[in-house]
């Protein structure tokens, strides 16, 4: 509930970056699902601490599913565990994959696949800030 209207996520179709446009439930009443019920259909699990984030655990598997205004970032260590929440979630909304995140919220992240290293920098955001 916003400003005294129920908001859901609009239906649509794609992932990495994905992008989920944010309607009232008024606006396409069968076309609505809230995105809390869609995404704890495939037993997500809400952080209690970050609302936008959201966890699936199976053995040794994790997924982070990461929401901010329309973007998802989903950051897992199980490359099929990944590939299947990804097509299960191009089945429930209309998505666009805008490929590997290489920036989120002015923060670079960068990745050494070789070296089996995930790293993130702000220095771009302290050039700017030197300027």
């Amino acid at each position: 509930l916003l400003g005294g209207f129920h908001f859901c996520w609009r239906r649509t179709k794609s992932l990495s970056s994905l992008k989920i446009y944010l309607w009232p439930q008024t606006s396409f009443p069968k076309l609505e699902h809230c995105f809390d019920e869609v995404i704890w259909g495939y037993n997500f699990i809400k952080n209690e601490h970050d609302l936008c984030v959201y966890k699936k655990f199976s053995g040794s598997s994790v997924v982070y599913h990461v929401l901010y205004v329309n973007d998802i970032l989903l950051i897992g260590n199980d490359v099929m565990m990944l590939s299947d929440i990804k097509a299960w979630l191009s089945t429930q909304f209309f998505m666009k994959d805008m490929g590997e995140a290489s920036y989120i919220l002015g923060i670079k992240i960068y990745r050494d696949r070789s070296r089996r290293m995930l790293g993130l920098t702000q220095s771009s955001y302290i050039v700017k800030l030197e300027t």
